[in-house]
């Protein structure tokens, strides 16, 4: 069955509770689009029957919003609609309580969960995130380090018996001629056809034990077999030449990010190293050593383990389930074909999941599990989870659908249920800010794209044209993804970037993919005729509760809140439970 309208059939409850709205961060000068200026910290807006609500609570409400909806689909709030809203949740979650709601173990899970991750969180930044040193003669050093260009020839084999005996010959082969022979001749890997060459490659782009054999060998010296993700290589390096200095000021933000990463990894291990000194932690070697890897028949690697609650690791009073490290592993796994390359991160994985729970452990010691922020992040998701569950497991268990009705509604909301069209997409990308609005005016003005991106690009698109091929609509580029969804065929967006990539891109066709047939949308019509159901019960609950409840407004608190309006003007704002 094919989804339509954003998450529309899939978020049944998340609609009546939230809706779709603006986008938002706590402001702490001037208020962006979509973001909130609010009161001091702590302060209380509103009670609920004497449950006090938080100006932090409108900004977890948006944030939930902003998760819940396509980007097409918000709208700009109004800060009453909101704090409505914002009370009939809490309202529902009360309900919830009152029937023990707030006991289930999932429930509870969740919470614990949330509190594990805020305080990891703050101690991560306190520790690392705060301590990096990223300067600009820092980042230099790495340029001049990861964007050295090697040229080398690398053969490949997935057994290590055949590679073993691959390099006694490769050993013999003393010319890059006589090399890249070999390698036409018994490689298995996309370079075999090019006699293994890979030519003035910058070792920034080399897998990193490729990579760090280049960076060290001398030309004409063969490495010992790498294990690379096409299974074991040999590589002999040709030569190894200086970054170019005329590309730094192009290429300075990745050497930036390899610069934050090495940091971060220096201190990551040393934070580990003072939790672990006064912290027992125990692997259970046999667990680990029974995880294992299989080989689906569509070529995929999935982790293979026995009892899924075993556990792999103690650390403290806190335990990582072989259950944690397969999901992990699945991740890490994904797209890679060598076996023994997926097995041996199997303990680099192992050792993140224990890193995050010796965080936890360090973290809730220090105290940082029971801030007021958390506290009150805490108390803002309880209310969301309990008006949700009061709302799926008390309001709707009953609802149900006629499928005469279903019929009857796609019928005369037909146009609703139209296909997203698909766009043909045309981009350039130039280093500068203040270059990329001159190119985006020129091609607002008529010049021709395909010419100013042959000319100007810098991307992979530049050969043809900046030519990005055909994308759907509401699936097209992120940075644009707002602006696609409303593009008519002509319209040059941009530029929009950071650092030293700014965007242009250009429609050029739109095609209209007509509209989904009946049995591509039914759920999507049940879905909506659900929705109405249930709002009316909902309606109906909250007008009773509201009734009986004391509800008190601080109105000089809620008057300094501001709330910057998003884009797409002039499209109404969601209704809040009651549809006011």
């Amino acid at each position: 069955m094919i989804t339509v309208l954003g998450r529309r059939g899939a978020r049944l409850l998340a609609l009546l509770l939230l809706g779709p709205g603006a986008s938002l961060a706590i402001a702490t000068e001037q208020a962006a689009p979509g973001a909130i200026a609010a009161p001091e910290a702590g302060r209380v807006i509103a009670r609920v029957n004497g449950e006090p609500l938080f100006a932090e609570d409108v900004e977890s409400v948006l944030a939930e919003i902003h998760r819940t909806s396509e980007p097409g689909e918000r709208s700009s709030f109004d800060l009453d609609r909101l704090l409505f809203r914002l009370v009939n949740d809490t309202l529902l979650a009360q309900e919830g309580r009152t029937l023990g709601l707030h006991e289930a173990p999932e429930h509870l899970s969740r919470l614990a969960e949330r509190r594990d991750e805020m305080a990891r969180a703050r101690l991560y930044r306190e520790e690392v995130i705060d301590r990096l040193e990223l300067d600009e003669e820092a980042v230099r050093a790495v340029f001049d380090d990861i964007f050295r260009t090697a040229t080398l020839r690398i053969l490949t084999r997935s057994e290590r018996g055949e590679i073993e005996s691959l390099r006694a010959r490769a050993l013999e082969a003393t010319t890059p001629e006589a090399f890249a022979e070999l390698a036409k001749s018994e490689s298995q890997d996309s370079y075999q056809a090019r006699g293994g060459l890979i030519d003035d490659a910058p070792l920034g782009d080399l897998f990193l034990a490729v990579r760090a054999f280049a960076a060290r060998a001398r030309p004409g010296e063969l490495s010992a077999p790498l294990e690379t993700p096409w299974g074991l290589s040999l590589v002999r390096l040709e030569k190894l030449e200086a970054a170019d200095p005329e590309q730094y000021s192009t290429r300075r933000r990745l050497a930036y990010f390899e610069l934050r990463r090495r940091q971060e990894e220096a201190l990551r291990a040393a934070l580990a190293d003072r939790i672990r000194a006064g912290l027992a932690v125990e692997i259970d070697s046999e667990a680990l050593a029974a995880v294992g890897c299989r080989r689906m028949h569509d070529g995929r690697l999935l982790p293979e383990f026995g009892d899924a609650n075993r556990v792999l690791a103690r650390v403290g009073d806190r335990t990582v389930s072989t259950a944690a490290l397969a999901a992990q592993l699945a991740t890490s796994w994904s797209g890679m074909a060598n076996v023994e390359m997926a097995m041996a991160l199997v303990s680099p994985v192992l050792d993140d999941l224990v890193f995050d729970q010796l965080l936890v452990v360090d973290a809730l010691r220090r105290g940082y599990g029971e801030t007021p922020e958390v506290k009150r992040e805490l108390h803002a998701l309880e209310t969301r989870q309990l008006a949700t569950r009061f709302l799926k497991e008390v309001l709707s268990t009953d609802v149900e659908v006629d499928p005469e009705e279903m019929r009857a509604y796609y019928d005369i909301h037909r146009e609703e249920f139209r296909r997203p069209p698909s766009l043909h997409v045309l981009q350039l990308t130039v280093g500068a800010e203040e270059e990329a609005r001159r190119l985006a005016e020129q091609a607002r003005a008529g010049t021709d794209f395909a010419w100013l991106a042959r000319r100007h690009s810098t991307d992979r698109f530049r050969e043809s044209g900046g030519d990005r091929g055909w994308m759907p609509a509401h699936r097209g580029l992120l940075l644009f993804v707002d602006e696609l969804t409303r593009a008519a065929a002509g319209d040059v967006f941009g530029p929009k970037g950071i650092d030293d990539e700014w965007v242009v891109i250009k429609v050029d066709v739109v095609k209209d993919e007509g509209i989904f047939d009946f049995h591509e949308v039914s759920g999507n019509v049940r879905g909506r005729l659900v929705d109405q159901q249930l709002g009316e019960r909902v309606e109906s609950a909250i007008g009773r509760l509201r009734e009986r409840s004391e509800i008190w407004i601080d109105d000089e608190a809620v008057a300094a809140i501001r709330i910057a309006p998003a884009p797409h003007e002039g499209r109404p704002a969601v209704p809040g439970h009651s549809g006011n």
